[in-house]
């Protein structure tokens, strides 16, 4: 059957296309992901396990008790536990599917391998709404899914889960009407696509602030920019600004504060019950120099590189349930 006769535009067919794509590409560049996931656990043992169990502990509370959410069993009897750590809310309803810990594996390597072709959709959809034709956006798709940084947080979902960044201002840009090469166009605004991306917006600042906060920074900064334009346009010809338009930008941005008030919370009583917590050590921040240095696992590094095959993809390691160490997470009843 044609994607025509399925009642897809031209539009849809672009996005069914570049999905599939998207899929297949992040399938390769994340083998063997797919192929054992029940077994294999990227990157290494350490931080992939702890949230795999984040995960699973909240579907295990959304089933079971949803006001205990923030008191995960990891430190029990503490409270505020999921806090110690991104919580990794949004991704709560992936915990509801199964339980036991081959369960848990499985989820997260289904994640790490959508993260990747969420991460390049995104930023296709944005290139496309900013103006870019087919071949720049998929350029930037990949460029931005695979980006040599990516690779050496290969073990922290919570930072590779940025495609909900890009995700959002694509659907915004969208529902303003606004692109690089047209400009403002008021007769393309479309609220509904305003909403959505704020959703987008709210969803990705659940999964926690590594990079919840700087999104935060960021939407805040676009804000300012729009305003001054709008102010430095006052007396001159300027486009008015529907009553819809209005209300889904100022509803959807109080709901986004909402959120980003309603997560920072348990954040907020961790730091004052233990004051320590708070990164604010020199230990915990690169000097500017660093931040041009390369990271081992890029392969322009001269002798201490890694072999150019492993350089491409992050290093796997197959689990094996009655010897590896890194199945401390797992040893307990997993929840969900």
């Amino acid at each position: 059957m044609s994607l025509g006769r399925l009642g897809l535009g031209r539009l849809g067919r672009e996005l069914f296309l570049v999905c599939l794509g998207a899929l297949l590409v992040s399938a390769v560049l994340t083998w063997p992901t797919l192929l054992h996931p029940a077994s294999t656990v990227p990157a290494d043992l350490g931080d992939p396990l702890a949230q795999s169990y984040v995960v699973a502990w909240g579907g295990h509370a959304l089933l079971t008790n949803p006001a205990g959410l923030w008191d995960a069993s990891n430190f029990f009897p503490e409270h505020m536990t999921l806090a110690y750590s991104d919580s990794m809310l949004g991704y709560a309803p992936f915990g509801l599917i199964g339980s036991g810990p081959a369960a848990a594996l499985v989820r997260y390597n289904l994640l790490f391998w959508w993260v990747a072709a969420l991460a390049s959709v995104s930023a296709y959809a944005l290139a496309r709404q900013l103006g870019s034709r087919v071949p720049g956006a998929l350029v930037a798709g990949l460029a931005f899914a695979y980006a040599p940084w990516r690779l050496a947080h290969a073990g922290h979902l919570n930072v590779l889960s940025s495609g909900g960044i890009v995700l959002a201002l694509a659907l915004l840009a969208r529902g303003f009407g606004y692109s690089f090469s047209r400009g403002y166009q008021p007769e393309r605004v479309r609220p509904g696509w305003i909403i959505a991306g704020w959703l987008v917006a709210c969803w990705q600042v659940t999964i926690g602030y590594a990079i919840g906060l700087p999104f935060v920074y960021l939407l805040l900064l676009l804000c300012c920019l729009v305003a001054a334009a709008r102010w430095l346009l006052a007396g001159r010809a300027r486009p008015a600004l529907g009553r819809p338009l209005l209300w889904c930008t100022l509803g959807g941005g109080l709901l986004f504060a909402a959120v980003v008030v309603v997560m920072a919370r348990p954040y907020l009583a961790v730091t004052t019950a233990f004051p320590s917590a708070v990164r604010t050590s020199p230990n915990f921040s690169s000097s500017p120099r660093r931040r041009w240095a390369s990271s081992p696992r890029r392969p322009l590094r001269g002798s201490g590189a890694t072999p150019p095959a492993r350089s491409i993809r992050p290093s796997w390691r197959r689990l094996r349930w009655r010897s590896s160490r890194g199945l401390s997470y797992l040893s307990s009843p997993l929840p969900g």
